[in-house]
């Protein structure tokens, strides 16, 4: 069943380009219960590995949130990066966030204009 949820979770989140409040709402309620998956050991695994993108497509929402300043852009870093964080205890998300340089996603927020 962890499939279909997953599945329908990305399919959510996957509707990105949408920059209503009630989606950013509702991405942020997505990233705290994801964040709260990673409290179970085994579902932290999946989810550290990638399964159904979940990793990667929340890493993309950050780098988006970040260089777009979309409505409710830090709250939606905040969640998501809680969620990365947890999947992080597992060395499973370690390939994915190496990738990603994470501090260099940051670097819009600290760049002198």
């Amino acid at each position: 069943h962890k499939d279909i949820l997953f599945e329908k979770l990305k399919a959510i989140l996957d509707l990105h380009k949408s920059t209503s409040d009630d989606f950013a709402t509702l991405r942020l309620m997505i990233y705290s219960f994801l964040g709260n998956l990673c409290g179970n050991q085994q579902l932290r695994e999946v989810l550290a590995s990638n399964e159904g993108s979940l990793l990667t497509t929340v890493l993309a929402d950050i780098r988006k949130a970040v260089e777009e300043r979309e409505p409710a852009w830090n709250l939606c870093v905040e969640n998501a990066m809680a969620f990365i964080i947890n999947c992080s205890i597992s060395t499973n998300s370690h390939p994915f966030l190496i990738n990603e340089d994470i501090p260099r996603m940051f670097a819009p927020i600290v760049k002198k204009k």
